[in-house]
């Protein structure tokens, strides 16, 4: 049992290591231009991208090892308190919020974006989503994307409580960012992790600009990050708690990783990773409880599309088009071409949102009304297709591109180039 537990840590380390590996290379050697990363990647060159990249990584590098210096002093001095700890964390999250709040009034951000907006506008207008009687792009993408209904119950919930009107809206998912927060706090110091270093790793979560902003979007990114730093607190209370009452904390566990589920779907690779973990650690008998957040998600679910049913938001139960769209999507704009310009070919971008892709599906959803099943052996079929379309070699150029479409996002945004 030993030696499978070190197989398995050794094994998965492996593939961390191996992936965020893959990661750092695309990043720092294949840089995505154009706006949607950034807005200096317009008048920068490659090379010039290539350049500040790696400045930036090296800047990176010098802060992790100062941190990690620090911690060395500070392990040697006395920590700080916990009444201190708590005093420096509250003060920060008020300086945090009121800042954030002074300059969404400055740039002038008065209403919600992208598809928050759209949520919201429907929730402030509701209608009964009937894309067959009132065939418009709303009732399409709607009918289409039911995984926004947590997110529009949140907004209502809001308005019910702060009245209509977007202030209530970005004050409130400013709250929920700035409780995720604690909660990863709270659970650093379920942990025994020294105040010094709890609060160190709250700052580089602040100086992610990305997710720092992103809170005033308003959308279910911020939703699935607190049920996620919530299901990461009890999941630590689960660690260090022995006997009966880690049965109340798996029950947590399962419950917030299932409303983070309901945020965001790809919470779900949370949930298989969670029961995977308890699972292995567990023994004999209690392995089985391994079960329970996959079972909690399998009842839980029901019981969403049931309530969704009896409520009556949608025309009928056809709604919700297949995930396979996704992975169809997943490798568009594929082959890359041989002959593209270096500049042309960091433009180049795999498995983004394509026009194309989505008119197909919906086509296939409004115009012909074909089955989910018929709809899913299609779009699987193009998949297929595309899959097949690519040497071993193109399918390496397209999974890098990805990757470094997926991470580039996320990580040009921090340093701005």
């Amino acid at each position: 049992m030993r030696n499978s537990k070190i197989f398995l840590r050794r094994f998965f380390s492996s593939i961390v290591v191996f992936c965020f590996t893959w990661v750092i290379f695309t990043f720092l050697l294949m840089p995505r231009m154009g706006a949607i990363y950034s807005p200096f990647r317009m008048s920068h060159s490659v090379l010039h991208t290539i350049i500040l990249n790696f400045v930036a990584a090296l800047i990176a590098l010098m802060v992790l090892l100062g941190i990690r210096q620090f911690t060395r002093l500070v392990k040697n001095k006395k920590d700080l308190s916990d009444k201190t700890a708590w005093v420096l964390l509250l003060l920060e999250m008020i300086l945090y919020s009121g800042g954030i709040l002074i300059f969404l009034k400055y740039i002038g951000y008065y209403k919600t974006v992208d598809d928050a907006q759209v949520v919201y506008n429907w929730v402030t207008h509701y209608t009964v989503i009937d894309p067959w009687t009132h065939p418009s792009w709303l009732m399409h993408y709607l009918y289409a994307n039911p995984q926004n209904l947590f997110l529009a119950l949140t907004y209502k919930m809001v308005n019910l409580f702060l009245g209509n009107g977007f202030g209530g809206i970005v004050i409130t998912f400013l709250a929920i960012y700035v409780l995720s927060i604690v909660l990863l706090f709270c659970t650093m110091r379920a942990l025994k992790l020294d105040n010094w270093i709890s609060l160190i790793i709250i700052q580089l979560l602040l100086i992610s600009i990305q997710v720092t902003f992103h809170a005033a979007i308003a959308y279910t990114d911020i939703l699935a990050f607190f049920f996620t730093s919530l299901t990461v607190y009890c999941f630590a209370r689960y660690l260090v708690t022995h006997g009966k009452l880690q049965f109340f904390w798996l029950g947590l566990i399962s419950l917030s990783s299932f409303f983070a589920f309901l945020s965001k779907g790809t919470s779900l690779v949370l949930i298989i990773a969670l029961s995977i973990f308890i699972f292995v650690y567990n023994h004999r008998i209690k392995k089985l409880t391994g079960f329970i957040p996959i079972l909690v998600l399998l009842l839980g679910n029901f019981g969403w599309t049931q309530a969704i049913n009896y409520s009556g938001v949608y025309v009928d139960t056809n709604y919700g088009q297949p995930n396979t769209h996704y992975v169809m999507m997943g490798l568009s704009n594929t082959p890359i071409p041989d002959n593209l310009s270096a500049r042309e070919a960091a433009n180049w971008s795999v498995g983004t949102y394509a026009a194309k892709d989505q008119d197909y599906s919906w086509n296939l959803f409004y115009n012909r009304h074909l089955s989910k099943s018929a709809i899913t052996q299609k779009q699987i079929a193009v998949y297929k297709q595309r899959l097949l379309a690519m040497t071993p070699v193109q399918l390496c150029d397209a999974l890098n591109n990805k990757v470094s479409v997926a991470w580039d996002r996320v990580i040009s945004k921090h340093h701005l180039v």
